[in-house]
C-alpha cells in the first residue's frame, strides 16, 4: 500500500495532467475530428466536464490521498489522449445530454461522481438514454412503497422498475490481483524470451507463502528445464506450472476454483438483494454489471440465475440481465449481455419489449464506420 506522501504526489500529477489535457483541447486534431465531428465532441465533452469539474476533481483526489480507498474510474479516461478515452467520454457526454431534462438528474450526477457508485450509475445512464432515444418514457429514482429503484420505464401501457447494481471485485478478487501482481514482478524478469508461463494454484497463497512459491518457480525456470508441466507442493500450496513457447513472453495466474465459486455466490446474493428494491405488485428487472464474470461460460451464469428464481421465485421480477463488457473489453467468445427470463412468469410480450431495450451494445468502435 502506498504512503500518503506518495499518493499526494501521484494525485498532483493526475490533476496537472487532466488540467493540461483540457487546456490543450487535443480532440480538435484531425485524427480525432475524423472519428468524432468537432461540434459533437465539444458538446459531449462539455457535458462531461460539467459533471466532473475542477472542484470535483480536487475533492475526489484529496479523498483518495487521505483514505487510500477506491479511485474514481473516470479519472483514468481523463488523463490520457487518444481515440479510446475520446470515444468513452463522448458517448458518456451524449448520454448526459439526453438525460439532463429529467427530474432528479442531479441525483444521477451525484451517483456518477461517487467512486463506489460510478460503474452502476454509468450503466444506468446508458440504459436510460437508450430508452429515451427509442421513445420510452423514463423516470429516475421513483419512490414507490418506501423503495427507490433506479429507473421506471414506461413501455406503452405497462411500467417496469429497474434496479441496477455493480458486482465489484470483492475481497477475494482483490487478493487474487495482489498475488498475481507480486508473482508477475518476480517471475517476468526471469522468464526466457518467447516463453509463456501459466500458474494454477489450489488456493490463494498468503504473504508468507508467496515469496517461497515465486522463488521455487524461478529456480525451475533457471534450470532451463524442458518439462512442459511442473508440479510443486509447498505446505498448503499446490501449484501447476505450464510452460510453452509463444510469440510473446507472458505470465498468467489461473484463479483457483474457490474464487470462481465465490463470484457465483456473490451473483446469487446480488440478485436476491436487488430484487427487494422492487416492491410487489410492480414488475421489475434486475440488471447487474458483472465484469468479474468475464470468462465464465454463459450456461453456468444462466444456471445460477435460474436456481435463484427457483429458490426465491421472485414473482414480480421479469428477468435478470447480466452485463459483462466494459466498453472495449468484450471477448469475442462471450455474449455481451445475458438476459435470463424468470421461468415462473408467462408475460412473454413484455419480455420481448425488454429484449429490444437490451439489444444495445456497450462496446464502441474506435474507428467510425462509414
Amino acid at each position: 500500500m502506498s504512503s500518503e506522501s506518495e499518493r499526494r504526489k501521484a494525485a498532483n500529477q493526475l490533476f496537472r495532467a487532466i488540467m493540461n489535457n483540457k487546456k490543450a483541447e487535443w480532440w480538435k486534431e484531425k485524427g480525432y475530428v475524423d472519428r468524432c465531428p468537432l461540434e459533437e465532441s465539444e458538446r459531449a465533452l462539455g457535458n462531461v466536464f460539467a459533471v466532473f469539474d475542477e472542484d470535483w476533481l480536487k475533492h475526489t483526489l484529496d479523498i483518495w490521498v487521505e483514505k487510500d480507498g477506491r479511485g474514481h474510474l473516470i479519472i483514468q479516461e481523463l488523463v490520457p489522449q487518444g481515440l479510446w478515452p475520446l470515444v468513452i467520454l463522448v458517448e458518456l457526454g451524449k448520454d448526459l445530454e439526453e438525460l439532463r431534462c429529467l427530474s432528479k438528474f442531479d441525483i444521477l450526477v451525484k451517483e456518477l461522481r461517487n467512486p463506489s457508485k460510478f460503474i452502476a450509475a454509468w450503466l444506468e445512464s446508458e440504459i436510460a438514454a437508450h430508452c429515451l432515444r427509442n421513445k420510452y418514457s423514463i423516470e429516475l429514482y421513483p419512490k414507490i412503497r418506501g423503495k427507490v429503484p433506479d429507473l421506471k420505464i414506461s413501455l406503452d401501457s405497462e411500467e417496469v422498475l429497474v434496479e441496477i447494481k455493480e458486482i465489484g471485485p470483492g475481497e477475494m478478487q482483490a487478493r487474487y490481483y495482489e498475488v498475481m501482481d507480486f508473482l508477475a514482478s518476480i517471475l517476468m524478469p526471469n522468464i526466457p524470451q518467447g516463453i509463456s508461463i501459466k500458474v494454477t494454484t489450489n488456493i490463494l497463497p498468503n504473504d508468507s507463502e508467496l515469496r517461497p512459491l515465486a522463488r521455487t518457480i524461478v529456480e525451475h525456470l533457471q534450470q532451463q528445464t524442458k518439462e512442459k508441466v511442473i508440479s510443486l507442493k509447498l505446505g498448503r500450496v499446490k501449484a501447476l506450472i505450464s510452460i510453452k513457447e509463444n510469440e510473446h513472453t507472458s505470465f498468467s495466474l489461473i484463479p483457483p476454483d474457490a474464487l470462481a465459486l465465490n463470484q457465483l455466490k456473490r451473483l446469487g446474493r446480488s440478485i436476491k438483494h436487488e430484487a427487494k428494491q422492487i416492491p410487489l405488485p410492480y414488475s421489475g428487472l434486475v440488471v447487474l454489471d458483472a465484469g468479474i464474470l468475464q470468462g465464465f461460460p454463459d450456461e453456468i451464469i444462466r444456471d445460477v440465475v435460474v436456481k435463484m428464481f427457483k429458490k426465491y421465485r421472485l414473482p414480480n421480477i421479469i428477468a435478470v440481465v447480466i452485463v459483462r463488457s466494459y466498453k472495449f473489453h468484450r471477448m469475442e467468445a462471450e455474449t455481451e449481455i445475458i438476459n435470463v427470463p424468470n421461468p415462473y412468469r408467462t408475460n412473454c410480450e413484455l419480455l420481448m419489449k425488454l429484449d429490444k431495450i437490451f439489444a444495445f451494445s456497450r462496446t464502441r468502435d474506435l474507428i467510425a464506420r462509414r
